[in-house]
């Protein structure tokens, strides 16, 4: 007879059994065998060894350690103050990839991954997003910046460079104008259209293309002026447009 496999309740285990148990089954899958093998070795069911296995895959063996998983009532918080502030300024520092992590953004798995490998502390995710909340964190879409990008440079133009042409140009009675330049072209870009499957859309246009050159400039009291060209701009037309 085949005798039938009992699952432990973990609740009862010592935090330092439940570890065991973790590092045992996880080992279990790495050497071979199946999760629903593993799990019957340590009497728990499969869905908790395949958390276990990615768990360590993400965040390596801290994550099999255990502790305790998030603030219960009347206990403490799971993490020290000394350790909640560490790990906030490990976030504002930089992205996930500047500390070693597998994630492109600070996502509450990236942060629970950054907590259980520096505290050894593995919580859920409901409890990730709460701590996030007292940190005064907020999910947002990141600002895009160019990597040649020097904000010392930028700063140092801002403050010292900027204000001296203002003096400047106010002392002299002109007027500063930002100013680009930029094409204009008749190939458009369009994008998808809905249609009958296998009925594709047809859009008519001239075959002949054109394209034009244009230069135009803001004050700061919002004064437009603009100009458009033919070929490249050079100091004969930008003249012009002054």
């Amino acid at each position: 007879m085949t005798g039938m496999a009992i699952e432990r309740d973990f609740r009862k285990l010592t935090l330092a059994t439940q570890a065991e148990l973790r590092r045992v089954a996880v080992a279990m899958v790495r050497a071979g065998k199946t999760r629903i093998e593993a799990a019957e070795a340590v009497g728990v069911n499969r869905r908790f060894v395949g958390r276990w296995v990615k768990a360590a895959a993400q965040c390596g063996e801290a994550a099999l350690a255990g502790g305790r998983r998030g603030r219960r009532p009347g206990e403490q918080k799971a993490l020290s103050a000394a350790q909640e502030e560490g790990l906030r300024s490990m976030i504002v520092r930089g992205c996930p990839d500047r500390f070693g992590l597998s994630f492109a953004l600070w996502t509450r798995q990236a942060v629970r991954a950054l907590i259980a490998r520096e505290t050894g502390v593995w919580l859920t995710l409901p409890v990730v997003g709460r701590y996030l909340r007292t940190w005064g964190f907020t999910a947002q879409r990141p600002a895009r910046r160019a990597t040649e990008r020097q904000d010392e440079a930028v700063r140092a133009w801002l403050e010292s460079t900027y204000p001296a042409i203002a003096r400047k140009a106010k002392a002299q009675g002109c007027t500063i104008q930002w100013a680009d330049e930029t094409g204009l072209s008749s190939r458009a870009n369009y994008g998808r259209s809905f249609a009958p499957r296998g009925q594709t859309p047809i859009i008519r246009r001239p075959g002949k293309r054109f394209s034009q050159s244009m230069i135009s400039s803001l004050t700061n009291q919002g004064k437009l002026r603009f100009m458009i060209y033919e070929g490249a701009l050079n100091t004969t037309i930008f003249s012009c447009t002054a």
